[in-house]
Parts: C-alpha cells; sequence; structure tokens
C-alpha cells in the first residue's frame, strides 16, 4: 500500500471563498515532493486547500501547492467550473423570511424524497453489518456511481476464512467507485466450522444481495486469501461464479473449476506459495499466477485493481455491444488511467494498454487513439520486459513450485529456485517489481 503523507487540517469556512463544482472523479493525486499517491475524489477547493473524500469514506485537507503541477491544473481547472459564492452573502439566519423559505424548501424536498427509489444503506461507505439470515452476516459497499435505477450490477463477495471485517473492502473501494461494482463481505465464516457450513453461509449473504439489489447473477464475482480463497474457488462450483480472484489460495483434490475465470495471486515469500502452485496447475493456462513480492499478507491494492480489471476486461470484450453504454463508460475510464500513467507509472500504462487490445478487443475508433500509445509506451524496452518478467512466474511456478504438492512450508529456503532466480534477476535487473520479486523468493518463506 502506498503512504502519502499528509497534514490533516481544520478550518472556519465562514468568509473563506469556495469553489464549487461537483467533486472530481475517484482517481490518484501525486505529491509534489515525495511522488508517491493516493486514491481519493475531490470534493471542494477552499482557499488554496483541496478537501478530499478518501475510497473508505474518510475526509482530508490537504494544501494545493502539496501536489504536483499537473495536479494543481486539473484542480484549479475543475473547480474554476463552478460558482464563486459571493464574499459577503448575507447567512439565512440573519433574514426572518430566510429561515421560514429554508423550513418549508426542507418539507418540500423530503415529501419529494418519498416517492424516490433509494438503495438500502447510504452509498459511498461501508455499512453496519445486515442480516442475510440467523447465521449469516455481511457488510456491504455501494459505490456513489450508481443510481437506484441501475441495473445489471456486478457484484464482488469477499470471504475472509477467519471471520470477515469491513476493512477487508478498503482495497477493492477505488475499484468499485471507477467501474461501478457492489461489494461485500461475509462476516461469520470461522475455520472451526465445517466447509458445508462457511459454503452456506457465503450462500446465504449472496442470496440476499441479488434478492435486495439490482444484481447481474452472471456476474457475481469471488475473492479470498488462503483458507478464504480455498472457500471462494468451493464456492464458484456451487454458483456458477464468473470469476474468482484467489490470493495464496488451494484446492482440494475432488474439486474441479466451474467459473469462468480465476486469477491467482502468491506472495513470494509466503509459506503457501507451493500449494498455491500446485492448485493452479488444475486450471486453464489463459489463468493468471501473478506473484507478489511479499508474504502471506494481502498484497498492495494495485493487484487487486489488476485481476478485477482483467476479469472485467473478459466479459465486457464479449459483451460490448449488448451492453454499450457501460462498455463505452469502462473504455473511457481505462483510457484515462492509461493517459495518467504514461509518465508517473508507463510500465502499468502499457499492461493496462496490451489488456484493452488482446483481453477486451477494442476497436473502432478507440483502438485508433489507443496505438499511438502503445507505439510511444513500445519505444522504452523496460516496458516490454516488465510484461515478460511477469510471464516468468507461470514458469517459475511450474518449474520450481507445483513439484512440492499442496505443502505448507514456513521458514523454508529453496536453494534450486534461488539459483534460477539469481540468473534471472540479472535479465530484468532495470524492472524493479521482477527483481523485488525475484529477491523475495531467494528468501525463507514467512
Amino acid at each position: 500500500m502506498r503512504i502519502f503523507v499528509i497534514t490533516l487540517l481544520i478550518f472556519n469556512l465562514s468568509g473563506l471563498t469556495l469553489l464549487a463544482a461537483g467533486p472530481t472523479k475517484y482517481r490518484s493525486w501525486t505529491s509534489a515532493e515525495s511522488g508517491q499517491t493516493f486514491s481519493a475524489r475531490a470534493l471542494f477547493l477552499t482557499n488554496g486547500v483541496v478537501t478530499f473524500q478518501k475510497r473508505n469514506g474518510s475526509k482530508v485537507s490537504i494544501p494545493l501547492e502539496k501536489f504536483s503541477k499537473e495536479n494543481q491544473e486539473f484542480i484549479n481547472e475543475h473547480f474554476a467550473k463552478g460558482d464563486k459564492p459571493k464574499k459577503d452573502a448575507v447567512k439565512p439566519a440573519d433574514k426572518p423570511d430566510a429561515a421560514k423559505k429554508d423550513k418549508k424548501e426542507a418539507v418540500e424536498e423530503k415529501d419529494e424524497d418519498k416517492g424516490k427509489k433509494k438503495f438500502p444503506v447510504e452509498q459511498g461507505g461501508v455499512s453496519d453489518a445486515i442480516e442475510a439470515s440467523p447465521a449469516a452476516k455481511y457488510y456491504l459497499y455501494i459505490p456513489d456511481l450508481l443510481t437506484p435505477d441501475t441495473k445489471n450490477v456486478p457484484m464482488l463477495l469477499y470471504i475472509n476464512g477467519g471471520g470477515g471485517k469491513d476493512k477487508d473492502l478498503d482495497d477493492y473501494i477505488d475499484f468499485a467507485e471507477s467501474f461501478g461494482w457492489i461489494l461485500a463481505v461475509s462476516i461469520n465464516n470461522k475455520k472451526g466450522l465445517k466447509n458445508l457450513e462457511n459454503l452456506s453461509i457465503a450462500e446465504d449473504c449472496t442470496r440476499h444481495i441479488q434478492r435486495t439489489l439490482p444484481i447481474d447473477k452472471r456476474r457475481t464475482y469471488l475473492a479470498g486469501d488462503r483458507d478464504g480463497a480455498a472457500l471462494a474457488i468451493m464456492f464458484s462450483e456451487r454458483i456458477k461464479a464468473h470469476g474468482v480472484l484467489a490470493i495464496n489460495g488451494y484446492t482440494d483434490d475432488e474439486w474441479s473449476p466451474n467459473a469462468d475465470h480465476y486469477y491467482f495471486l502468491s506472495g513470494a515469500r509466503s509459506h503457501m506459495r507451493y500449494a498455491t502452485a500446485a492448485s493452479h496447475k488444475k486450471f486453464s493456462r489463459k489463468t493468471p499466477y501473478i506473484l507478489y513480492e511479499g508474504t502471506s499478507k494481502i498484497p498492495d491494492e494495485d493487484y487487486l485493481f489488476d485481476a478485477l480489471l482483467w476479469m472485467q476486461m473478459n466479459y465486457l470484450g464479449p459483451a460490448k455491444t449488448r451492453l454499450k453504454e457501460e462498455a463505452e463508460r469502462f473504455e473511457t475510464e481505462v483510457m484515462e488511467r492509461i493517459e495518467e500513467n504514461v509518465d508517473s507509472d508507463n510500465q502499468r500504462a502499457y499492461l493496462y494498454a496490451l489488456m484493452l487490445r488482446d483481453n477486451y478487443a477494442l476497436g473502432g475508433e478507440a483502438m485508433k487513439k489507443l496505438e499511438p500509445i502503445i507505439k510511444k509506451l513500445e519505444e522504452d524496452k523496460d516496458n516490454k520486459l516488465y510484461i515478460q518478467g511477469r510471464a516468468e512466474f507461470a514458469k517459475i511456478a511450474k518449474r520450481y513450485l507445483r513439484g512440492e504438492g499442496k505443502t505448507y512450508k514456513k521458514g523454508y529456503t529453496d536453494a534450486k529456485l534461488a539459483s534460477a532466480c539469481k540468473k534471472l534477476a540479472k535479465k530484468y535487473d532495470n524492472i524493479p517489481y521482477i527483481t523485488e520479486v525475484l529477491e523475495a523468493l531467494q528468501l525463507a518463506t514467512d
């Protein structure tokens, strides 16, 4: 997770000039001093200070001057479109008639809201626990991007084998807000329960969400880590999920793949890496196997975003004629991310561009716009090496990890694996992410 050092500021807003266009989209913001980034949407700009709302609903205020030149220009341009309030505007309370008028308008708004459709929980923040059945509760996140009239919404259910927490959803909120996914985490899954009991809890939560919200049942996605990943994989057979994100996950021998897409993430130093690699063997060659430089802990949210983006592309690509409006929004959002990252994170920009071209099968005018971006990114040989390095991980799993079977090796150093990674590291010495993973594979597991 990237760390962005910020100072919280508290202001008395009376007498200050507020530039009040609508909030920006959720996007990345970059520190001018450190180059570090964080994800949020800008709510408003007040006398040189920007107030942001992060994905988990919290708000922070940061001086505009702390950001990169590009960010400053974007914020100034965005909020310049808003109406500037009059400096000496009289407060409604200072006029007797104004208070009555405000009260009347509030009553009228309340009456008007009665006929409007609403979501069962407030948008843009994780809900309190919702009961699906006497044995199953879940936390829910509905992105601000959606309206109650939106139909066929994808959902992601996160399964934590040790019991779900509201914070389990934090790393997925950026994606949910960008592409309109509803998120949930089941609360009552526990290690002491039998698999069938845990699966029933996940199913109760899923069915309740599908009954009460406009979910596209063809696009139910599951995610989990370790035992939660194993449950997600088993549950995918039960409900025919479209996709499963398995983080340091494993499968039982008698289980057969049933979802349309699977995506495996494995910590290079995780004691689960052998079981995860052995389980990956059951899947199609097209099933990604991606290593990250950490242990058995959840990886940086960028890895999770990449995984869900890959799944979204594999569904929307063939369906873009039927889901034209959603596909157009999706293409615009991904193109914006690519263009934003061309200079700051060009390897991820190149990855997304290739995914948009190959997995999503972008065409027409949009592809004509993407082609010169790909050509520019390919001028940097390191970008191609980055993609090649990612492909090496599946080969490493096949040659050095799968053969150990579904074992958990704590504090284990693999001499053959370490030797192979040292050789590969010379080829990828200019690619930080690849070299960090290769170095981690040479160390003892957690």
